[in-house]
């Protein structure tokens, strides 16, 4: 473009003022080009930080459900064992009142109901503190 296109417009010469409008005009043109490319950047960044929070989301999703299925195992293991060491409480009685009943033995009789008292309290305890962590849940 030679100066003189740049003072005429088919054939006419720019005032000033059409002058910095023209120069005006194209500097908007180029901010909103500019600007229309940082809208692309940042739609793209959105699209990636919505793609990695519905990765967590699930990741966390498959978390819970694990830990859900653990502590429902935790329980249920724990209480086939408090079952079976409440089956061992339960024979030792019977075999305490079968001995008491057939050699009448007071001292002894007392001694062991007392060790079945203490290994009953003991599945006691733990009874209570599985209905706290269930309480929990």
């Amino acid at each position: 473009m030679s100066k003189d296109d740049n003072n005429t417009e088919n054939g006419k010469k720019l005032s000033i003022e059409e002058k910095k409008l023209t120069k005006k005009i194209k500097m908007l043109k180029r901010r909103i080009k500019n600007l229309k490319k940082t809208l692309v950047e940042k739609d793209k960044l959105v699209e990636d930080y919505l793609s990695q929070l519905k990765y967590l989301k699930a990741e966390f999703d498959n978390y819970r459900k694990m830990m859900t299925k653990e502590r429902e195992l935790f329980i249920k293991t724990a209480n086939e064992q408090l079952i079976i060491e409440l089956i061992d409480v339960y024979e030792n009685l019977e075999r305490g009142l079968n001995l008491f009943n057939k050699f009448n033995y007071k001292e002894e009789f007392i001694k062991g109901m007392m060790l079945t008292y203490d290994s009953f309290k003991k599945i006691w305890d733990k009874i209570k503190y599985m209905i706290k962590i269930k309480k929990k849940c």
